[in-house]
């Protein structure tokens, strides 16, 4: 977690029975901020991005609609000072895992299935339409909204023609 402290506050957790609370309360209370939950077996951390202005020297190759998204700040500069440059090379889909519940991601970690868990706060709907704006895509699982708008329930062909 050295390396992180740079761009990152790291605040360690104390070690309980009661750490998802913690995180899902750090995450509640810096919510205005770029904040990411770390649960893993050993220990679990809050890191606060502590200036904005490091989104643009370090990631400004980035289109600027997605470098507000906390799913794109974790993949391009909190996994990489954690797993190292073999991140940028890895399969992500094959090595990543997502969920909902905080309490999923928890077991999952203590089963031994994941070395880590990161706890995000939900994508607010604006940054989601500043991206559509912008002509650009969301990230895989960055869009996790209910209720789901229904689709597919309907289908007209917009010629006359059957053919």
């Amino acid at each position: 977690m050295d390396a992180i402290s740079e761009d990152f506050e790291v605040r360690k957790l104390p070690g309980s029975a009661d750490v998802l609370m913690m995180l899902e309360k750090g995450l509640k209370e810096y919510a205005h901020q770029h904040v990411f939950g770390v649960y893993a077996q050993e220990a679990s951390y809050l890191l606060i991005l502590r200036d904005e202005v490091v989104l643009e020297c370090k990631m400004g190759d980035c289109p600027e609609s997605l470098r507000e998204l906390d799913v794109t700040i974790l993949k391009q500069l909190v996994c990489p000072h954690i797993f190292g440059e073999g991140w940028k090379e890895c399969d992500v889909d094959a090595a990543v895992g997502y969920t909902q519940s905080f309490a999923e991601a928890k077991a999952k970690v203590d089963a031994g299935d994941y070395a880590c868990a990161f706890l995000l706060n939900p994508t607010p709907v604006e940054v989601v339409r500043q991206v559509a704006e912008a002509g650009g895509l969301m990230p895989p699982k960055s869009t996790c909204f209910y209720p789901k708008p229904l689709t597919g329930l309907i289908m007209r062909r917009l010629s006359a023609s059957r053919t």
